[in-house]
């Protein structure tokens, strides 16, 4: 069964109440200078693939594969000038601390 349906008992990935939600997310982007990832606007979610969903609104594996594509994308776009380079990271001895 599918989280929206229409009146029809038909799945509805159109509800306006999701259409008012991302509008109102992008609002706030804008109005806070915060980017914000609109996954239907930016390419690469198709909301009329069965296969990207699994309740009409929430990914499935290849759903949450495409995502995270244009998350890790649009992160380096907006964020790449303060990503550090992996080898500089020094992690810490989390046995050590376990066992403390």
């Amino acid at each position: 069964k599918f989280v929206l349906e229409n009146d029809y008992g038909e799945q509805d990935r159109y509800n306006e109440v999701i259409f008012k939600y991302a509008e109102v997310v992008r609002e706030l982007g804008a109005k806070y200078n915060i980017p914000v990832l609109d996954f239907w606007v930016e390419g690469g979610i198709v909301p009329d693939v069965e296969d990207q969903f699994v309740d009409g609104i929430h990914f499935s594996a290849k759903g949450n594969e495409i995502a995270a594509k244009l998350l890790i994308e649009k992160l380096g776009k907006e964020y790449g000038h303060l990503a550090l380079s992996q080898e500089k990271w020094k992690y810490p001895n989390f046995t050590a601390l376990y066992e403390q």
